[in-house]
């Protein structure tokens, strides 16, 4: 039994030893490449060593470390703002998604009681709204009471109204074919 735990120990170990050196090995990086004091001490060890022209090199060099550093912050910067932004639209879209549906809610409820004016106008001219589609224009004209027309009147329009439950075929019919005129 020993030398089944001493193998899972060492199978196991090289495989969650590697995962905790990537780990470490990142931080130790990361950590590695802001210690400031150990470029000074290099820098310090090189002074008496480098002349002229390995100066200019050097300084190159110091300038073109100090780009990478910043790019590297700023690169971190910019990935957490857009990180924050999207989850910030995530919410606004959230909201907006609700915001539709309320209003989506709120055009069916405007548009049941707008067929139910449409129907009452229909009942004020005298006729059953179901009755309405077998009737032609000239008989839905004689049918109605004395002192009002209805200008613009179409059948189809009427029957496509009343024998529809959508609004959207009926709003044109509210406003085109209903528009009654007193005489």
């Amino acid at each position: 039994m020993d030398t089944v735990f001493d193998f899972l120990f060492q199978f196991l170990g090289q495989f969650f030893g590697s995962l905790w050196s990537i780990i470490t090995g990142l931080f130790n990086g990361i950590a590695g490449m802001f210690n400031f004091p150990k470029y000074v001490k290099i820098i310090n060890d090189f002074t008496g060593k480098l002349g002229g022209l390995a100066w200019v090199i050097a300084i190159i060099a110091i300038i073109l470390l100090i780009a990478v550093l910043v790019l590297a912050v700023w690169l971190i910067i910019v990935a957490v703002k857009k990180s924050i932004k999207s989850r910030q639209r995530r919410k606004d879209t959230d909201s907006l998604v609700k915001e539709v549906q309320s209003l989506n809610k709120e055009v069916m409820r405007l548009n049941l009681e707008k067929d139910k004016i449409l129907s009452m106008k229909v009942s004020q001219i005298g006729l059953n709204p179901n009755e309405i589609s077998e009737l032609t224009g000239e008989e839905i004209l004689s049918s109605t009471k004395s002192g009002r027309i209805i200008s613009r009147l179409s059948t189809t329009t009427i029957s496509r109204c009343l024998s529809s439950a959508t609004a959207s075929v009926c709003s044109h019919a509210q406003d085109s074919a209903f528009s009654t005129i007193s005489l």
